[in-house]
């Protein structure tokens, strides 16, 4: 972790300590408040009607707010601590990546997946694996290498969405490209993968790998 990290993550404890501690005395000065009203008759009828609707006031707006805020402040902090302890949490992030690498590529060939069946399965298992908690999916989807595998198929109804091949564009942050198409002609690539693709210079890119499949298979 480097240096500038370490100093972001301790001002944020710090500054939740400090909320904390301000959130605890306005708490209790609110406390010592609230009962010095009740020990404070209102001088006249008027002034009573008027304290009465202040209080009504509070009970519709603060109290239904800090109803609320307070459940989901001890929901998030509880998340969070949970996430802290866990030990999927404990794995370092280069350890964990390996992991990943070693579950979604194939067993008989780490390198490079061949074929469009293999290729759903390469995704599937990796977004199998970014669905077990919030830690592991901001591991997934920052391991360029991952992602480096861009899918480019054409079924028999049309191209499938264009989502898939953006997100790997996106993620793979330049790094070496595997292009899966399944294609004849250059004619065929549909306008989105063009218009995806026109700020890389795909000769800084290689080793790029085009797998040409005849449509039918």
């Amino acid at each position: 972790m480097s240096s500038s990290t370490k100093m972001l993550i301790s001002s944020v404890v710090d500054q939740w300590e400090t909320a904390s501690a301000r959130l605890e005395e306005s708490f209790l000065a609110y406390m010592e408040a609230s009962l010095a009203l009740g020990r404070h008759t209102p001088a006249s009828k008027s002034d009573a009607m008027d304290l009465v609707s202040r209080i009504d006031h509070k009970f519709d707006t603060l109290y239904v707010s800090l109803d609320k805020q307070l459940p989901q402040s001890r929901w998030t902090l509880a998340r969070t601590r949970n996430k802290l302890a866990s030990s999927f949490y404990a794995i370092p992030e280069e350890v964990l990546a390996q992991i990943f690498r070693l579950v979604v590529c194939e067993r008989n060939n780490r390198e490079l997946v061949d074929g469009e069946t293999n290729i759903r399965g390469f995704y599937r298992r990796l977004y199998s694996l970014m669905e077990v908690c919030s830690f592991w999916n901001s591991v997934g989807s920052s391991q360029a290498t991952l992602w480096s595998l861009v899918p480019l198929l054409n079924d028999r109804v049309g191209w499938l969405p264009e989502q898939p091949t953006k997100v790997s564009l996106q993620r793979a942050l330049g790094r070496e490209l595997h292009l899966m198409a399944r294609v004849k002609t250059r004619s065929e690539v549909p306008e989105y993968f063009i218009e995806a693709t026109s700020n890389i210079v795909w000769t800084q890119c290689l080793p790029l790998f085009l797998i040409i499949q005849p449509r039918g298979r």
